[in-house]
Protein backbone atom coordinates (compact mmCIF):
# COMPACT_ATOMS: atom_id res chain seq x y z
CA UNK A 1 0.00 0.00 0.00
CA UNK A 2 1.37 3.41 -0.80
CA UNK A 3 0.87 6.10 2.31
CA UNK A 4 0.20 9.48 0.49
CA UNK A 5 -0.05 11.17 4.15
CA UNK A 6 -2.22 11.81 7.18
CA UNK A 7 -3.17 14.36 9.52
CA UNK A 8 -4.04 14.72 12.96
CA UNK A 9 -7.23 16.20 14.51
CA UNK A 10 -8.88 17.80 17.74
CA UNK A 11 -9.05 13.64 18.66
CA UNK A 12 -8.71 12.20 15.34
CA UNK A 13 -6.40 10.57 13.09
CA UNK A 14 -6.67 10.57 9.17
CA UNK A 15 -4.35 8.35 6.79
CA UNK A 16 -5.02 8.61 2.76
CA UNK A 17 -4.13 6.34 0.08
CA UNK A 18 -4.31 7.39 -3.70
CA UNK A 19 -8.10 6.56 -3.69
CA UNK A 20 -9.08 6.23 0.36
CA UNK A 21 -9.15 8.05 3.43
CA UNK A 22 -10.05 6.69 6.61
CA UNK A 23 -10.17 8.59 9.80
CA UNK A 24 -10.31 6.67 13.16
CA UNK A 25 -12.13 9.55 15.95
CA UNK A 26 -11.93 8.87 20.11
CA UNK A 27 -15.29 9.09 21.49
CA UNK A 28 -15.08 8.19 25.12
CA UNK A 29 -13.58 4.84 25.29
CA UNK A 30 -15.19 4.22 21.82
CA UNK A 31 -13.24 4.76 18.43
CA UNK A 32 -15.55 5.67 15.53
CA UNK A 33 -13.70 4.53 11.98
CA UNK A 34 -15.31 6.48 9.33
CA UNK A 35 -13.82 5.13 5.56
CA UNK A 36 -14.62 7.43 2.30
CA UNK A 37 -13.47 7.20 -1.66
CA UNK A 38 -11.47 10.46 -2.34
CA UNK A 39 -13.48 12.90 -4.95
CA UNK A 40 -10.03 14.71 -5.69
CA UNK A 41 -9.02 11.79 -8.17
CA UNK A 42 -6.40 12.40 -10.57
CA UNK A 43 -7.72 13.38 -14.03
CA UNK A 44 -5.91 13.62 -17.44
CA UNK A 45 -5.23 17.59 -16.67
CA UNK A 46 -3.50 16.18 -13.23
CA UNK A 47 -1.16 14.09 -15.12
CA UNK A 48 -0.19 16.53 -17.44
CA UNK A 49 0.75 19.07 -15.16
CA UNK A 50 1.78 17.11 -12.96
CA UNK A 51 4.84 16.39 -15.57
CA UNK A 52 6.07 20.01 -15.84
CA UNK A 53 8.46 21.59 -13.49
CA UNK A 54 6.66 24.46 -11.40
CA UNK A 55 4.00 24.32 -12.86
CA UNK A 56 2.75 21.23 -11.09
CA UNK A 57 3.65 23.15 -7.82
CA UNK A 58 1.49 25.89 -8.56
CA UNK A 59 -1.54 23.48 -10.07
CA UNK A 60 -1.30 21.48 -6.28
CA UNK A 61 -1.73 25.14 -5.23
CA UNK A 62 -4.72 25.92 -6.57
CA UNK A 63 -6.25 22.45 -6.22
CA UNK A 64 -5.80 22.77 -2.18
CA UNK A 65 -7.23 26.81 -1.86
CA UNK A 66 -10.56 25.06 -3.51
CA UNK A 67 -10.89 22.68 -0.59
CA UNK A 68 -14.12 23.82 2.23
CA UNK A 69 -10.60 23.52 4.93
CA UNK A 70 -7.92 25.94 2.76
CA UNK A 71 -10.78 28.00 1.44
CA UNK A 72 -11.87 28.80 5.57
CA UNK A 73 -7.80 29.06 6.53
CA UNK A 74 -7.29 31.30 3.62
CA UNK A 75 -10.20 33.75 4.78
CA UNK A 76 -9.21 33.42 8.23
CA UNK A 77 -5.21 34.17 7.30
CA UNK A 78 -6.07 37.02 5.36
CA UNK A 79 -8.48 38.68 7.98
CA UNK A 80 -5.95 38.09 10.63
CA UNK A 81 -3.29 40.04 8.18
CA UNK A 82 -5.65 43.14 7.68
CA UNK A 83 -5.87 43.18 11.26
CA UNK A 84 -2.59 43.25 11.87
CA UNK A 85 -2.11 45.62 9.55
CA UNK A 86 -4.54 48.29 11.30
CA UNK A 87 -2.27 48.33 14.56
CA UNK A 88 -0.93 51.58 14.87
CA UNK A 89 2.47 50.06 15.65
CA UNK A 90 2.63 48.04 12.64
CA UNK A 91 1.35 50.57 10.51
CA UNK A 92 4.38 52.95 10.97
CA UNK A 93 6.67 50.41 9.93
CA UNK A 94 8.05 49.00 6.27
CA UNK A 95 5.75 47.13 4.71
CA UNK A 96 7.98 43.92 5.01
CA UNK A 97 7.24 43.69 8.03
CA UNK A 98 3.21 43.35 7.16
CA UNK A 99 4.19 40.83 4.97
CA UNK A 100 6.29 38.85 7.21
CA UNK A 101 3.42 38.99 9.82
CA UNK A 102 1.10 37.69 7.04
CA UNK A 103 3.42 34.43 6.43
CA UNK A 104 3.46 33.80 9.96
CA UNK A 105 -0.17 33.63 10.82
CA UNK A 106 -0.49 30.06 9.60
CA UNK A 107 2.41 29.03 11.81
CA UNK A 108 0.63 31.14 14.86
CA UNK A 109 -2.90 29.67 14.25
CA UNK A 110 -1.21 25.94 14.56
CA UNK A 111 0.74 26.90 17.56
CA UNK A 112 -2.25 28.27 19.17
CA UNK A 113 -4.49 25.60 18.89
CA UNK A 114 -1.52 22.82 19.82
CA UNK A 115 -1.42 24.75 23.03
CA UNK A 116 -5.15 24.16 24.01
CA UNK A 117 -5.78 21.23 21.97
CA UNK A 118 -4.98 17.48 22.05
CA UNK A 119 -3.85 17.73 18.44
CA UNK A 120 -0.20 17.63 18.93
CA UNK A 121 -0.80 13.94 20.80
CA UNK A 122 -2.90 13.31 17.78
CA UNK A 123 -0.35 14.55 15.40
CA UNK A 124 2.28 12.31 17.26
CA UNK A 125 0.47 9.36 16.91
CA UNK A 126 0.04 9.63 13.54
CA UNK A 127 4.24 10.47 13.16
CA UNK A 128 4.77 7.37 15.31
CA UNK A 129 2.36 4.99 13.07
CA UNK A 130 3.46 6.58 9.77
CA UNK A 131 7.27 5.58 10.70
CA UNK A 132 6.36 2.26 11.83
CA UNK A 133 5.00 1.40 8.59
CA UNK A 134 7.87 2.49 6.82
CA UNK A 135 10.56 1.07 8.92
CA UNK A 136 8.79 -2.51 9.42
CA UNK A 137 6.38 -2.72 6.67
CA UNK A 138 3.66 -3.40 8.85
CA UNK A 139 2.10 -1.55 12.18
CA UNK A 140 1.59 -2.61 16.02
CA UNK A 141 1.19 -0.38 19.00
CA UNK A 142 4.06 -2.95 20.54
CA UNK A 143 6.34 -1.23 18.24
CA UNK A 144 4.84 2.43 16.90
CA UNK A 145 5.04 3.59 20.45
CA UNK A 146 9.32 3.04 20.22
CA UNK A 147 9.07 5.24 17.00
CA UNK A 148 10.42 8.48 16.87
CA UNK A 149 7.21 11.36 16.68
CA UNK A 150 9.07 13.50 13.95
CA UNK A 151 8.95 12.67 9.97
CA UNK A 152 10.50 13.87 7.25
CA UNK A 153 6.94 14.09 5.08
CA UNK A 154 5.53 16.27 7.40
CA UNK A 155 4.75 19.05 6.08
CA UNK A 156 6.26 21.26 8.77
CA UNK A 157 9.12 21.00 6.62
CA UNK A 158 7.92 22.52 3.64
CA UNK A 159 6.20 25.00 5.44
CA UNK A 160 9.96 26.13 6.98
CA UNK A 161 11.69 25.63 3.08
CA UNK A 162 8.56 28.28 2.08
CA UNK A 163 9.65 30.70 4.57
CA UNK A 164 13.15 29.99 4.37
CA UNK A 165 13.29 31.26 0.69
CA UNK A 166 10.62 34.03 0.86
CA UNK A 167 13.74 35.16 3.53
CA UNK A 168 16.10 35.11 0.83
CA UNK A 169 14.30 36.52 -1.92
CA UNK A 170 12.14 38.94 -0.52
CA UNK A 171 14.67 41.79 -1.05
CA UNK A 172 14.84 41.17 -4.50
CA UNK A 173 11.24 40.42 -5.69
CA UNK A 174 9.17 42.00 -2.64
CA UNK A 175 5.84 40.46 -2.90
CA UNK A 176 6.37 38.12 -5.31
CA UNK A 177 8.40 36.16 -3.58
CA UNK A 178 6.09 34.10 -2.12
CA UNK A 179 4.19 33.38 -5.49
CA UNK A 180 7.98 32.15 -6.85
CA UNK A 181 9.34 30.85 -3.31
CA UNK A 182 6.40 28.03 -3.94
CA UNK A 183 7.50 26.37 -6.90
CA UNK A 184 11.35 26.65 -5.44
CA UNK A 185 10.66 25.31 -2.81
CA UNK A 186 8.30 22.23 -4.27
CA UNK A 187 11.21 21.19 -6.37
CA UNK A 188 13.83 21.43 -4.37
CA UNK A 189 12.00 18.90 -1.46
CA UNK A 190 10.95 16.53 -4.25
CA UNK A 191 14.45 16.32 -6.04
CA UNK A 192 16.81 13.67 -5.33
CA UNK A 193 19.64 15.95 -6.99
CA UNK A 194 22.89 15.63 -4.53
CA UNK A 195 22.85 19.24 -4.09
CA UNK A 196 19.08 19.48 -3.53
CA UNK A 197 19.96 17.60 -1.03
CA UNK A 198 22.81 19.52 0.80
CA UNK A 199 20.56 22.72 0.45
CA UNK A 200 17.11 20.68 2.33
CA UNK A 201 19.28 19.48 5.13
CA UNK A 202 19.06 22.85 7.38
CA UNK A 203 15.51 23.12 6.52
CA UNK A 204 14.91 19.14 7.57
CA UNK A 205 17.01 20.21 10.99
CA UNK A 206 14.72 23.19 12.02
CA UNK A 207 11.61 21.18 10.80
CA UNK A 208 12.50 18.28 12.74
CA UNK A 209 12.90 20.65 15.77
CA UNK A 210 9.96 22.53 15.46
CA UNK A 211 7.91 18.73 15.00
CA UNK A 212 9.77 17.83 18.31
CA UNK A 213 9.38 20.81 20.45
CA UNK A 214 6.39 22.36 18.77
CA UNK A 215 4.04 20.58 16.99
CA UNK A 216 4.13 16.88 18.62
CA UNK A 217 4.02 15.66 21.92
CA UNK A 218 4.37 11.58 22.92
CA UNK A 219 1.05 10.40 22.88
CA UNK A 220 -0.68 8.33 25.24
CA UNK A 221 -1.62 4.38 24.55
CA UNK A 222 -5.63 5.72 23.73
CA UNK A 223 -4.21 7.75 21.51
CA UNK A 224 -1.60 6.15 19.88
CA UNK A 225 -4.47 3.53 19.53
CA UNK A 226 -6.31 6.12 17.39
CA UNK A 227 -3.75 6.36 14.69
CA UNK A 228 -3.77 2.57 14.63
CA UNK A 229 -6.62 2.03 13.88
CA UNK A 230 -7.15 4.91 11.17
CA UNK A 231 -3.98 3.30 9.49
CA UNK A 232 -5.42 -0.40 9.69
CA UNK A 233 -8.63 1.17 8.06
CA UNK A 234 -6.84 2.34 5.30
CA UNK A 235 -4.73 -0.98 4.83
CA UNK A 236 -8.66 -2.83 5.13
CA UNK A 237 -9.59 -1.03 2.15
CA UNK A 238 -6.68 -1.04 0.01
CA UNK A 239 -5.96 -4.84 -0.43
Amino acid sequence: MNLLGGRAGFNSVTFESEIHSTTATRKGNDILVIKTIKENKETKLDNFFHKIPFIRAYWIMLKIFFTKLSLLLLILCLSLSYLIHKIPLLSATNNSYHFSFTWLIPLLLIIFFNKFTKTKYYHGAEHKVANDYEINGKVKIETAINQSCVNDNCGTNLFVGLVLIIGILFPLLHYWSGVLAWGLNYEVMRSDNKFARVIVKPIYFVGSLLQKYVFTREPSIDQLEVAVRAFRALEEENY
